[in-house]
């Protein structure tokens, strides 16, 4: 009997959060409208019967449905937090490749498909290949996630070792750079 119960429970909180709530929802309605507007829909004596049940249900689910948010609210928070360290322990390269991106304000740069630094931020999922089909032979193009390219917009300072890399010319050697 127990297991049964459970079986049931655990089928119930399989649900999609979206099924979640309109069950909870509707159990909730059950169990708080007046006896008046239950009347109307004919279901007062399945709310006498039940009622319960149907309590028990709409504080289980209620409750399931705010742990979900809670933990999708803190998730985001996980990936803000780790996109940020990575974006505040860039190499002064890799910054100097990324001020490019927000410098000129392109969210596409090209670079050679066996540029070990950009094959780097495309590791830490910093940059992408939108695309498998090369410009100039070996040149791809190279997409900043849109993430990364809105928080350097907001904190230049995260740069700021890459542009003095770049005021003083080191690192843009014309085999990897295409700008």
């Amino acid at each position: 009997m127990i297991l049964d119960w459970l079986t049931k429970i655990k089928d119930i909180l399989s649900l999609s959060p979206k099924q979640l709530f309109i069950l909870a929802f509707i159990s909730w309605a059950v169990v708080l409208l007046p006896k008046s507007i239950l009347g109307v829909l004919n279901i007062h004596e399945l709310r006498e019967q039940y009622v319960s049940y149907l309590g028990t249900f709409a504080l289980i689910s209620s409750l399931w449905l705010l742990s979900l948010v809670i933990y999708n609210y803190y998730d985001k928070i996980k990936m803000r937090n780790a996109q940020l360290y990575l974006l505040k322990n860039l190499s002064p390269k890799e910054q100097l490749y990324l001020s490019h991106y927000v410098d000129n304000n392109n969210t596409t740069q090209q670079f050679r498909i066996n540029n070990g630094i950009v094959m780097g931020l495309k590791s830490k999922h910093i940059l992408y290949i939108p695309s498998h089909i090369s410009k100039h032979d070996t040149y791809f193009d190279f997409n900043i996630q849109p993430w990364a390219f809105e928080e350097l917009k907001k904190r230049p300072n995260l740069l700021e070792q890459g542009r003095g890399l770049k005021n003083n010319n080191v690192g843009t050697d014309d085999t990897c750079f295409r700008w």
